[in-house]
């Protein structure tokens, strides 16, 4: 049972009514279904460009290693070259202390056919004796070739960058005694960084082991003699020899680079391609396809919204319907019809409307009923909460029977009609009525005058308002058991004068008895004898006698006979007095 006596179900609030679609809406879900087919193409797109673009990365990276290397290697040759003459001119020179005028005329040959990248070529004596080395320069003398290689420096004479190379010369006992010295013109140097195939904006740097830059392919009158060595890309270059990285260069350009040493000399070359350039048509393609992916997802979008408003204003109508169909206008019917899904829907929804509308009709009807055999029943019957032993609700019979108003019935408990001794009583009553669906009982309540009556209980779980309850009816029996109780009194009453009277005819009966073994103990014997003599007269003097004499006699014991058997009956009959009746 589940209506709710003498109150009406309280209306529903719906703050859905007339709202806009959230993001659970159709137009949202189509959007999203839009988002989720048209995304993973963009990402594969942009996946694509990035890997190109790694592809790319590493494609520049090598190609600038590359060019390093071949860098390296014509600063090698060159050096190479240097080296090969300057020992060829060492070859003239004689040993010992004082030049020889053979080999100073034969160096004064060489120095005049010096190609236009030398600037002078000298033969210096060791100031302090045999064996001295001079300082010539701050660089350092290569293990392999015995070169030593000075900081790139402006040329007083020229006025241009120069680095002086310088070989020492050895007397027989492998003593340095002189030093040949050649100043190379770092214009040459420049011609052999430039590399024709590199993008533009490549630049491909010479930096020594200090980080002073010996050449430069672009602004080299302007980076020449720089000192580089701050740059974190310039020190990994120098400590690691050989390499990939991407950085920002000291012009501040982020350039792809590929560096390598010089074998023969302690410098480094230093290839940079600009990324925005080696990336560029990469980049270009990037952008191309996600401008048209960004424009198929904005066409697909418009399409779907389109689409989603067109298939969403008859779902808006339907949940219109429906939101004011659950409001409780139940003769709410949709008018949307489609001869697809949505138009069974509407079907559907009719169909629920129709049946909810006649079913409610019929459960209002029952609960009308109910409200008035509950309001109008002429016993006492009200609902309470099975949690809190509150009352819910009470009929106008309980409100006159016992005595308080309805208001006060409703801030009672059960408590309050019983007396106190009846509490634990009450308590486990109560306990144990959770899922029993009738419960009688007969229990005495107080009213409000103070008097207490009988009652006889009747109770039937039910749902009140959502909440677990019991529906009681309640059968007034005081006078009933005060009736009961009078007539349980009688009873004892005419069972004991039943007893009295039993007893006496027992003692009757005995009486009775005692009389009739009396008389028939003294009956027996005269009725025998008078028997007796009427049969021998009949016997032994019927002959002698007339007919009106033997029918006398005949009278006689026929009489005697019959009282005989008047005493055997009145024996039985005493017997039968002491036997027990069955029925």
């Amino acid at each position: 049972m589940s209506a709710t006596p003498g109150r009406a179900p309280a209306p529903v609030s719906h703050a859905t009514a007339g709202a806009r679609p959230g993001p659970g809406s159709i137009r949202a879900r189509l959007v999203l279904l839009v988002l989720a087919v048209v995304t993973p193409f963009l990402l594969l797109t942009t996946f694509n460009g990035w890997t190109r673009l790694r592809e790319k990365h590493d494609e520049v990276q090598t190609r600038a290693l590359e060019v390093a290397r071949l860098v390296g290697a014509r600063v090698d040759d060159h050096v190479a070259a240097l080296e090969a003459l300057l020992k060829a001119t060492r070859g003239l020179v004689a040993s010992g202390t004082t030049p020889d005028q053979r080999a100073t005329a034969a160096l004064e040959v060489i120095r005049a056919s010096l190609p236009s990248e030398f600037e002078d070529l000298v033969l210096r004596r060791p100031a302090a004796g045999p064996g001295a080395l001079p300082v010539l320069t701050s660089g350092r003398v290569s293990p392999a070739a015995g070169l030593t290689v000075s900081e790139p420096a402006r040329s007083p004479v020229s006025g241009r960058y120069t680095v002086t190379v310088s070989l020492p010369v050895l007397d027989t006992r492998e003593r340095i005694v002189a030093t040949l010295s050649a100043t190379l013109v770092l214009d040459r140097l420049r011609q052999l960084l430039e590399t024709e195939d590199l993008p533009e904006g490549s630049v491909v740097t010479l930096v020594d082991r200090k980080g002073i830059v010996v050449a430069r392919s672009l602004d080299f009158e302007r980076w020449v003699g720089r000192d580089l060595s701050r740059y974190p890309y310039v020190r990994r270059a120098i400590e690691t020899g050989e390499g990939v990285q991407e950085a920002v260069f000291a012009d501040g350009i982020r350039r792809l680079s590929g560096h390598s040493h010089v074998p023969s000399v302690p410098w480094v070359a230093f290839v940079g391609i600009p990324s925005n350039v080696a990336f560029a048509e990469e980049n270009a393609a990037m952008r191309q396809g996600l401008t048209l992916g960004a424009v198929t997802l904005a066409l697909a979008l418009v399409l779907a919204g389109f689409l989603a408003g067109v298939l969403a204003r008859p779902l808006r109508a339907l949940t219109a319907d429906a939101v004011a169909l659950s409001a409780g206008d139940l003769s709410r019917r949709t008018p949307v019809r489609s001869p697809d899904e949505l138009g069974q829907l509407a079907d559907a929804f009719n169909h629920m409307a129709a049946a909810l509308e006649r079913r409610t009709s019929e459960l209002q009807e029952r609960e009308r009923l109910y409200h008035e055999l509950f309001e109008t029943n002429p016993l006492p019957m009200w609902v309470f909460d099975l949690e809190t032993t509150r009352f819910l609700s009470v009929n106008d019979a309980a409100v006159r029977r016992y005595g308080w108003s309805r208001e006060e019935f409703l801030a009672m408990k059960l408590a309050d009609i019983r007396p106190p001794e009846d509490a634990p009583r009450l308590e486990a009553a109560v306990a144990a009525s959770h899922g029993e669906r009738s419960i009688a009982g007969v229990w005495r309540h107080v009213r409000r005058d103070g008097s207490a009556i009988d009652v006889e209980i009747t109770s039937n779980a039910m749902t009140f308002a959502g909440r677990p309850a019991r529906l009681v009816l309640a059968v007034d029996v005081t006078e009933r058991l005060r009736n009961e109780a009078a007539m349980r009194r009688f009873t004892q009453e005419l069972e004991r004068r039943v007893a009295d009277r039993t007893a006496d005819l027992q003692a009757a009966n005995r009486e009775l008895e005692t009389f009739s073994y009396s008389v028939s103990h003294d009956l027996r014997a005269p009725l025998r004898a008078i028997g007796g003599f009427a049969r021998i007269l009949r016997e032994d003097h019927g002959a002698r006698l007339d007919a009106e004499v033997l029918r006398m006699l005949e009278v006689v014991g026929t009489n005697a006979a019959r009282m005989s058997q008047l005493i055997d009956d009145l024996l039985a009959f005493a017997r039968a007095a002491r036997q027990e009746v069955h029925a």
